[in-house]
């Protein structure tokens, strides 16, 4: 099936709510998730043009407003509702084939060459092309053949072309950037933290993750699709949901389900693996910082007193939640402490 990159801008903040659930000792909320923590300072990371731009658009497309189009012409960064027939060797290619799917272009998201083919193409056309297998491809007998693809794009979500303008226009409330060259300084910033956290999550060794995140990211996950699939409702789709997890996301519901248990899994990782690098670093929430939030609810959540609240919640989980809504600081001591290569 395609790659697709769903733009969804997970928040770590947002997940937390405080809900007694902290620990009433001055221990460590993470004490005993980590046996060994991976290799966080003195790496070099790499990072191509060739994985910087698709990364630009990802970033850009997660942000920008689009319009969508029944007429036109496919621009190189749209997204598509695509039908297509693929057959290979006189066989259906099953993982290929897709009923007003939908794909993102301009994110190296799609096997390779698919995106050519679609940009420029007219909506409401129907359209042939061939294209060669990755050598990975999911279905093994059809991996490294050639392909033929009938294609139908039946409406088109447009979006601006990236320029200065457009990116003054988008970006700069959320990242202070206001032209095309700050962007990329910006984007190629945030792949390598990216990178470098990724490193780091592969190489700590894991004792147990925290339940109660992989509890709020599951529920994140679970009303993003389905508030999704109600926006499709309302725009005029009629199919159930099985109908729409195989033409929007190319997959059956338990397909989605068992992705979204690894997604929430995976950010319940980065969140454990973030703190504990901020904890060894001292970057954490400062207990003045837990008195100040303290002194700011402590009432919307039913305590007489602040003091009271920091206990009913606990100092360590409070210091947690905090830490984990601004990693600012963090990124910058990973961004000082490692190498950037730019190939």
């Amino acid at each position: 099936m395609f790659k697709k990159i769903l733009s969804v801008l997970l928040v770590v903040a947002s997940l937390f709510t405080l809900a007694s659930c902290g620990k009433e000792s001055d221990v460590s909320y993470i004490d005993g998730c980590i046996d060994e923590l991976g290799q966080y300072k003195g790496l070099t990371i790499e990072i191509s043009d060739a994985e910087l731009e698709p990364y630009m658009v990802q970033v850009f497309k997660s942000n920008a407003a689009y319009v969508t189009s029944k007429t036109g012409v496919v621009g190189k960064i749209d997204t598509v509702f695509i039908t297509t027939i693929v057959t290979c060797d006189g066989e259906k290619v099953n993982d290929l084939t897709l009923t007003d799917g939908l794909v993102s272009l301009g994110t190296n998201g799609n096997i390779k060459g698919f995106d050519e083919a679609i940009i420029g193409q007219t909506v409401g056309k129907t359209f042939k092309f061939t294209l060669t297998l990755p050598e990975d491809f999911s279905e093994e007998k059809f991996a490294g053949k050639e392909a033929s693809f009938i294609a139908t794009v039946s409406s088109v979500m447009s979006y601006p072309e990236i320029t200065d303008a457009t990116i003054k226009e988008v970006m700069y409330s959320v990242a202070g950037v206001g032209n095309l060259a700050d962007f990329k300084v910006f984007c190629r910033n945030s792949l390598y933290v990216e990178k470098i956290v990724e490193h780091v999550k592969e190489t700590t060794k894991i004792n147990h993750l925290i339940e109660d995140d992989i509890n709020e990211c599951l529920t994140y996950y679970n009303e993003y699709y389905a508030s999704s699939y109600l926006q499709q409702v309302r725009n005029g789709y009629q199919g159930t949901f099985s109908d729409y997890c195989k033409a929007f996301l190319g997959k059956t519901v338990d397909q989605l389900t068992e992705d979204i248990k690894k997604d929430a899994e995976d950010n319940a990782t980065f969140m454990l693996v973030m703190y504990a690098i901020a904890e060894k670093e001292g970057y954490v929430a400062t207990d003045d910082e837990i008195k100040e939030l303290a002194r700011g609810c402590f009432d919307t959540y039913g305590y007489f007193t602040p003091k009271a609240f920091i206990r009913g919640e606990g100092k360590e989980y409070l210091r947690y939640s905090l830490t984990q809504q601004d990693y600012g600081n963090l990124y910058m001591f990973l961004r000082t402490n490692n190498t950037l290569k730019i190939s």
